[in-house]
C-alpha cells in the first residue's frame, strides 16, 4: 500500500467537495497510525456511512411526511 501524496490527490478521489475529500485525507491517517493498516475500501465504506448519516439527519423532518404517503422502513433508507 502506498501512502505517498498523490495515492490521496484529489483527483484521485474525484472529489466533489473539499470537506470530502478532507474528511478522507483524516479517515486515512487516522486508519493507519502504528501498527493500524487501513484499505481504500474502508475509507470508501466509512465516507458512504457518514455520507448516509448525514442524508438520513437532513431527511428527518421529511420522514412524517412520507410516512403519511405509506412509506415504511427500509423503503424510506
Amino acid at each position: 500500500m502506498t501512502t505517498s501524496a498523490n495515492y490521496l490527490s484529489p483527483h484521485y478521489f474525484n472529489r466533489k467537495s473539499e470537506y470530502w475529500y478532507n474528511l478522507s485525507l483524516k479517515i486515512y491517517k487516522q486508519g493507519n497510525k502504528g501498527s493500524d493498516r487501513m484499505t481504500r475500501t474502508q475509507v470508501a465504506e466509512k465516507i458512504e456511512t457518514t455520507a448516509y448519516e448525514f442524508a438520513k439527519k437532513e431527511l428527518e423532518a421529511e420522514i412524517p411526511k412520507l410516512e403519511s404517503q405509506r412509506f415504511r422502513g427500509e423503503d424510506l433508507d
